[in-house]
């Protein structure tokens, strides 16, 4: 379990599967209704209850995963709470931070990468590209040959 993961990337299709990759990584196989709290742009809420719900003990499962969308909508005096709190992050809850909303505060982006990580999930460039295609034609449900992967790469840059 993971005290604090950031997420960012320019891609919202990659975006949403690396969120929920980072879900369903976190709940372990928790019931996700009595375990996931999201909470996202159309609401208001201040980090202090974030760090409210990572204090709370979970009930029926065995962790707390809580999802907040679009952390750069908050100001550095804004994520003093959370800024705190994972300097000493509960054990039992794991907070899963989505980027966008705007610039994400440098004393949060500091204060996660000491707590947890932070995961681009942005298409890779240059030469790693054409490996990342394949590798996500490959699990696609249609199968493609890597001739096809040389033209999409190609048509995508």
């Amino acid at each position: 379990m993971t005290a604090v993961c950031l997420i960012k990337g320019d891609d919202p299709s990659l975006l949403a599967d690396a969120v929920q990759t980072a879900i369903e990584a976190e709940l372990d196989g928790d019931d996700r209704s009595f375990a996931l709290e999201e909470l996202g742009a159309a609401e208001e809420f201040v980090l202090g209850s974030v760090v409210d719900a990572a204090r709370t003990p979970p009930m029926f499962t065995s962790r707390r995963v809580l999802v907040v969308r679009d952390i750069g909508r908050f100001t550095s005096d804004d994520a003093a709470p959370l800024i705190e709190y994972l300097g000493d992050p509960e054990p039992t809850s794991s907070i899963i931070l989505v980027a966008g909303g705007g610039q994400i505060s440098q004393k949060l982006l500091n204060a996660v990468k000491k707590a947890g990580q932070i995961v681009d999930a942005g298409a890779p460039s240059g030469k790693a590209r054409l490996p990342w295609i394949t590798a996500r034609l490959r699990d696609a449900p249609l199968k493609f040959d890597a001739a096809a992967g040389h033209l999409i790469s190609d048509n995508l840059g």
